[in-house]
């Protein structure tokens, strides 16, 4: 199993916005084949971080996500909705 966690600062003015892109997200993505889990959270020190938090049976699964339509849009949103660009961490599940 793979975990990815995205870390993610909100541009100014663009919480919402970025929010609603990243909720738009869930439901589709938790119907795809080797999802296992799929959320995001709002840091409460800080209101625009969001940590997304994703696990994933493996890297052919995260490969497809990648390819999926839902992904690609929300990967032209990004930019105009984001501070800096997103710091991803990938972790293999070892244990």
């Amino acid at each position: 199993m793979l975990i990815i966690a995205v870390d993610m600062i909100a541009a100014p003015g663009q919480l919402d916005a970025l929010k609603q892109a990243l909720r738009a997200m869930i439901a589709p993505t938790l119907e795809e084949d080797g999802c296992l889990r799929y959320q995001f959270y709002q840091d409460q020190e800080d209101p625009n971080k969001v940590l997304f938090y994703e696990h994933w049976r493996d890297q052919a699964a995260i490969d497809a996500h990648f390819a999926a339509p839902h992904f690609v849009k929300l990967g032209e949103q990004l930019p105009s909705l984001l501070a800096e660009d997103p710091a991803i961490h990938i972790y293999d599940v070892t244990g």
